[in-house]
């Protein structure tokens, strides 16, 4: 079941659901909450990549406070959002694109959606940002891109936190190690 405003909001106030910077009340919407457009991108070089062998990935960085980025067609970077986010054990987040970047073309993940309440710290969203549309958009600093909607558990996750991402602060390129074994 996703949450309400007002359990969210609730969650907030009790500091049960940790974001920071704390979302302004226009960014608490019926069922989510806005995540906005941190200033790194990541793109990665033209080169081939083996996902099941640990190899580091040739990639550059393109700081958005200089200038905004115009998205080409067809092109993929990584981004991430503003906000850091720790979530209860018996929460997972959703994250979800916004109706009017879709509509330009725009997705913010391809596949990676959910957030789970594994983390004991908080942590940002990395967003693989792709322009599936035939128009160039420009990505800007603080943007609002997306929604995160939150899900309750029947019960609180028994897992431990994974290593993989753990900590993450900002867009971070793809980990390879011990990806497919």
């Amino acid at each position: 079941m996703f949450l309400s405003d007002i359990k969210i909001r609730d969650l907030l106030e009790k500091g049960d659901l940790f974001i920071t910077p704390k979302p302004a009340e226009k960014d608490i919407r019926p069922n989510a909450i806005r995540v906005h457009l941190c200033h790194t991108l990541i793109k990665y070089d033209d080169q081939t990549v083996d996902p099941g062998k640990d190899i580091e990935i040739k990639h550059s960085t393109i700081d958005l406070t200089r200038q905004p980025y115009t998205l080409k067609p067809g092109e993929f970077i990584l981004g991430s959002t503003i906000e850091s986010i720790k979530t209860p054990r018996n929460l997972c987040g959703f994250l979800d694109g916004r109706s009017t970047l879709a509509r330009l073309g725009l997705n913010i993940h391809i596949t990676a959606a959910v957030t789970d309440g594994l983390y004991e710290d908080a942590r940002t969203i990395t967003l693989e940002i792709q322009n599936a549309g035939n128009m160039h958009l420009v990505l800007s600093h603080k943007m609002a891109i997306g929604s995160l909607l939150f899900a309750e558990l029947d019960q609180p996750v028994g897992q431990s936190t994974h290593g993989r991402y753990k900590g993450q602060k900002g867009a971070t390129v793809a980990n390879l190690k011990d990806q497919l074994t």
